[in-house]
C-alpha cells in the first residue's frame, strides 16, 4: 500500500533503502517514473521527446465528442506518443530495463488530457463521455514534460540513496521476504473517502488497451483494490476483529428509512465488511516480512458513516495486537 511512493522519497533523502508494494498500476508506474535511480535516464528521455516535436501527432480536428473514454483519434495519438516514449526509453536506459514499462510510465500521467470524461459527483471520480479538445494539446504536453523534468531534477539533487525496490503486487497475497524489514510506515486506504480505481479510470482503460508486461494487468482486476467501491457480485465476508464486528452491528441497528436500509444492505455493509477483511489479510501477510524488533507506523484518519465513526484505527490496533 505504497501509493505515490512518499516512503521512497523520504528514504532516498535520508540515505536509506526502501521496499514498496503497490497494486494500483497508475500509482505503481508513477513510482517507477520517480525512482531515484532513473531520474537522469528519464531526463534524457524528455530531452529526446522535446527534440522530436516534429514527430508528435498532428490531429486534423480541434476537438471531438464521444460517449467513450477515448475517441479513435485520441487512441491513435496516444499510441504514436507511446511509440516515441518507448523509443526514448530504449535509447536512454540499459538493456536490463524494460522500455515498454518505462515508456508507459513516462506517458501515463498525460493520457487523461486526451480522454473524454466529465467530473463525477465526487471530486475524485470521473465518468466516461464528453469532449476531447485537441487544440493546444502540444502546449500541454510540452508543459507536462518540462514540469516533470524539474521534478526529476529535484529528486536527483536531493537523493542520497538509489537502492529502492518497487513491486507491483497485492499486499494481501504478495510473497514478501520473511523477517527482513526493521521498520514500516504506511497509511491504509480510507473507506468512503477516495476510490483510487475510479479516480484513475481513464488511465486504467488505457493500460487495459495497451497491456504492460511484467505487471498484474489482465491477471488482477483493479476493482479488487482495497477500498474500491465495487461490491457487485463479490459476496459477503465476515471480519474477525471485534471492533469491526461491533461497528457493523451498530450500523445495522440504526434507525433508517426504507431507502437507507436498502443502501446499507446492498452496498455499505458488504463494502465495509470487505474493507475490514482486506485490512486483516493485508497486515497479517505484511507481518510475516517484519523482524521481531521492527518499529512500525500506520498513519490513520478515521472518517464516518451515517454519523458513526468508522473505527479504522481501532481495527488496525486490534489486528496488530492479535498478531502479537
Amino acid at each position: 500500500m505504497s501509493g505515490y511512493g512518499l516512503l521512497t522519497r523520504y528514504a532516498a533523502e535520508h540515505g536509506l533503502k526502501s521496499f514498496c508494494v503497490e497494486f494500483n498500476l497508475p500509482q505503481y508506474l508513477w513510482q517507477v517514473l520517480c525512482h531515484p535511480a532513473h531520474t537522469n535516464n528519464f531526463i534524457d528521455c524528455i530531452s529526446q521527446l522535446l527534440a522530436w516535436r516534429a514527430r508528435w501527432p498532428r490531429p486534423k480536428r480541434r476537438g471531438e465528442v464521444s460517449d467513450d473514454w477515448f475517441t479513435d483519434l485520441a487512441s491513435e495519438m496516444l499510441t504514436r506518443l507511446l511509440t516515441l516514449t518507448r523509443e526514448s526509453a530504449r535509447n536512454s536506459f540499459q538493456d536490463n530495463h524494460d522500455p515498454n514499462q518505462l515508456g508507459l510510465a513516462l506517458l501515463l500521467p498525460f493520457v487523461g488530457r486526451l480522454s473524454c470524461n466529465v467530473p463525477g459527483d465526487i471530486s475524485t471520480h470521473t465518468k466516461p463521455g464528453g469532449m476531447c479538445v485537441y487544440k493546444g494539446w502540444e502546449i500541454d504536453f510540452r508543459a507536462y514534460l518540462e514540469a516533470l523534468k524539474l521534478r526529476l531534477m529535484h529528486i536527483s539533487l536531493t537523493s542520497n540513496s538509489v537502492r529502492h525496490e518497487i513491486k507491483n503486487g497485492d499486499a494481501r497475497t504478495f510473497v514478501f521476504p520473511r523477517r527482513r524489514f526493521g521498520a514500516m510506515i504506511t497509511s491504509p486506504p480510507y473507506p468512503n473517502h477516495r476510490d483510487f480505481v475510479s479516480m484513475f479510470t481513464p488511465e486504467h482503460v488505457f493500460l487495459k488497451n495497451v497491456g504492460i508486461p511484467g505487471t498484474d494487468v489482465g491477471r488482477n482486476n483493479p476493482e479488487q483494490i482495497i477500498g474500491s467501491n465495487f461490491v457487485s457480485g463479490k459476496g459477503r465476508l465476515q471480519p474477525n476483529t471485534k471492533s469491526a464486528i461491533g461497528f457493523l452491528k451498530e450500523v445495522a441497528l440504526q434507525k433508517r428509512d426504507r431507502g437507507g436500509v436498502y443502501d446499507d444492505d446492498v452496498y455499505y455493509l458488504p463494502y465495509l465488511e470487505r474493507y475490514f477483511v482486506d485490512l486483516e489479510l493485508a497486515y497479517t501477510n505484511v507481518s510475516l516480512s517484519l523482524k521481531p524488533s521492527f518499529e512500525g507506523y500506520i498513519v490513520v484518519v478515521n472518517n464516518t458513516h451515517r454519523n458513526l465513526v468508522i473505527p479504522v484505527s481501532d481495527v488496525i490496533l486490534e489486528i496488530w495486537k492479535n498478531l502479537g
